[in-house]
């Protein structure tokens, strides 16, 4: 297994940048991949495009954001099964697969726009897990 730490990224960060194309999101994560190995599941994978898939963002999309998205995690995501159950509970079930998913990699750093996710910053810090938006982390 690959000895970089691992690096959660919630499904709105993983949208805007491969879907959406956000150039700053784009130079993080270009600046976090060779220090970090992202893991997800299929799952994730699924929810990234089932959002991607609705209405309201629909309009926004083009068949590139689409496929950018697959190929996005196609080419650069380690997708893992999971059983390990957080010890930190998430308000939001969904949310909770990305606690869960940090808690069995032992994830040093989890990109969320999500604020249930992020009311648990403090919690996270003592499990050595840095939750934090990403244009509010320094690198």
């Amino acid at each position: 297994m690959d000895a970089k730490p691992a690096l959660i990224i919630d499904s709105n960060v993983v949208l805007n940048w491969l879907f959406f194309n956000d150039a700053a999101t784009i130079a993080l994560i270009t600046e976090l991949l060779p220090k970090h190995r992202w893991v997800s599941t299929a799952w994730m994978q699924r929810e990234a495009e089932r959002v991607a898939h609705s209405p309201h963002l629909t309009k926004y999309a083009s068949p590139q954001g689409f496929e950018a998205l697959a190929a996005g995690f196609a080419q650069y995501a380690t997708v893992l099964e999971h059983s390990d159950v957080s010890p930190m509970r998430c308000r939001d079930p969904d949310d909770q697969a990305f606690l869960d998913l940090a808690t069995h990699t032992q994830a040093k750093l989890l990109l969320t726009l999500d604020r249930d996710l992020l009311k648990l910053r403090k919690r996270a810090a003592t499990f050595g897990l840095t939750i934090v938006q990403p244009f509010k982390i320094a690198i």
